[in-house]
């Protein structure tokens, strides 16, 4: 990447985390400042995210957990990202707002560690569910968590 101070150009480099990211292309707008205090122009950065999936092996996190559906409210697909402290025994499903089972993401022993599942909006049958309200729920042997996603 490089970029424009006046008649100066100058090369950079920086380290971006994508573990953020959702696949495919994604635009990020960047600046720089020059050691007078001075700001550069905007420019953007297209960058490709090639997958959500952990590429190196982290520590496990300290305590199991479920977080928000990104993005939410979705449309044709969501990430759902997920920890387990210790190996076991995991169910991440989603429900719709009279308790029933609309999909089953995960089901089976998994390691220690994050994990991300994605949901597509379909049935366990494969048909779109509907707009409107859904929770996501993350079962474990010591326990539980729920999340609300909506479908738009």
């Amino acid at each position: 990447m490089s970029g424009s101070f006046g008649a100066q150009t100058v090369d950079v480099s920086a380290a971006i985390g994508t573990g953020s990211f959702l696949p495919g292309t994604r635009k990020l707008w960047v600046r720089a400042k020059d050691a007078a205090g001075n700001w550069g122009p905007w420019s953007s950065l297209s960058l490709q995210v090639n997958s959500t999936e952990i590429v190196a092996v982290p520590e496990p996190p300290a305590i199991s957990f479920l977080a928000q559906n990104a993005p939410n409210p979705f449309g044709a697909r969501t990430s759902i990202r997920f920890g387990l402290a210790r190996a076991g025994e995991a169910a991440l499903e989603i429900f719709d707002t009279q308790g029933r089972r609309v999909r089953r993401l995960v089901r089976g022993t998994l390691p220690a560690g994050a994990h991300v599942a994605t949901w597509d909006g379909a049935d366990d049958a494969g048909a779109a569910v509907p707009a409107g309200l859904y929770m996501c729920r993350l079962v474990l042997p010591g326990g539980g968590f729920e999340r609300r996603l909506v479908r738009l």
